[in-house]
């Protein structure tokens, strides 16, 4: 990847691995490691590494991402949205490694339902790679983010579950194992 780049403004980033977030400073030196999803993942002169989210690529001399869940043409049925939602989270990556949440087996259930009120509701359970990831609260928040991107879905209900535990050997797809260097 680049070398160092000094920021171009200020921004808020959150720590990896505790999810905390934390601000830095416009003329920080950083250095991309990782360009997937709808994030950026840097590291500091002083070794540690910060998510920055998509919509602040500029100031890493990076592009500006987003979602790819506004499309005008998807009909707006519980299906056809259960199914870009699943390809909206092939967008949400760990910071730490690049590999998707869907590839990596995370996303253990994705429902998409009629509400009553009008538009749609999805409903994700997920695991995480391992128990108490300070980064778990900060993949929910991406995760809804992606989700209430996608035109007719006005509500999240994005979780957290501890079963079945993650097993990286059987719950990983086999594109995640082979970019991974597991096959």
């Amino acid at each position: 990847m680049a070398d160092y780049v000094p920021l171009a403004r200020d921004v808020q980033a959150i720590r990896i691995p505790d999810g905390v977030p934390v601000p830095l400073a416009k003329g920080m030196l950083v250095k991309l490691t990782q360009a997937l999803g709808f994030s950026y993942t840097v590291q500091t002169e002083g070794g540690g590494k910060f998510r920055v989210a998509g919509q602040d690529g500029d100031a890493i001399g990076q592009p500006v991402v987003g979602t790819v869940g506004d499309r005008a043409d998807v009909p707006q049925d519980a299906a056809s949205l259960e199914a870009l939602a699943r390809e909206q989270l092939k967008g949400v990556f760990d910071p730490e490694i690049p590999v998707d949440i869907v590839d990596l087996g995370l996303v253990h259930s994705c429902k998409v339902t009629a509400r009553a009120e009008g538009g749609f509701h999805a409903e994700v359970r997920m695991g995480l790679t391992a128990p108490g990831c300070g980064m778990g609260d900060v993949l929910v928040k991406d995760v809804e983010r992606a989700l209430l991107a996608i035109r007719g879905i006005v509500s999240v209900d994005a979780k957290v579950v501890l079963f079945p535990v993650w097993n990286p050997y059987t719950m990983m797809s086999e594109a995640a194992k082979l970019k991974l260097g597991m096959l």
